[in-house]
């Protein structure tokens, strides 16, 4: 499936790869979504990943300004991600590239058979 999301003849989700001594060392894996308050898509990021030996070369950086550059040049209106609120580390490297991280805002999901369940009537 992730295949066909990334290479298939409609592509719904994009990858770009960071390079190191043409080496692959990092990689940032992300899709469209739209913004009804902006009336515009929008980035949001799904996975950022550098490899451990690579970290502290500036990759994660240079792949976040990619992105953000991408949201400059197609016109969209944000560029999003999410981040675990124990991840100290990385809460601080989002926030020394200007990025806000929103204490108001819960990601709510539903998966495994809470989204079978409710998908086929339960919980109405």
């Amino acid at each position: 499936m992730i295949a066909d999301a990334l290479f298939g003849d409609k592509p719904r989700l994009f990858c770009a790869i960071a390079e190191w001594n043409g080496e692959a060392a990092g990689l940032a894996v992300w899709f469209l979504n739209f913004s009804t308050f902006r009336g515009r898509n929008g980035i949001y990021l799904e996975d950022l990943f550098v490899r451990p030996a690579h970290r502290g070369k500036g990759l994660g950086k240079a792949l976040m300004a990619y992105l953000a550059r991408r949201c400059v040049d197609d016109g969209y209106a944000r560029f999003e991600w999410s981040v675990l609120d124990w991840n100290a580390p990385s809460i601080a490297f989002y926030e020394s590239i200007g990025a806000q991280v929103l204490p108001d805002w819960k990601i709510c999901r539903m998966s495994g058979d809470a989204l079978a369940s409710f998908g086929k009537g339960g919980r109405q």
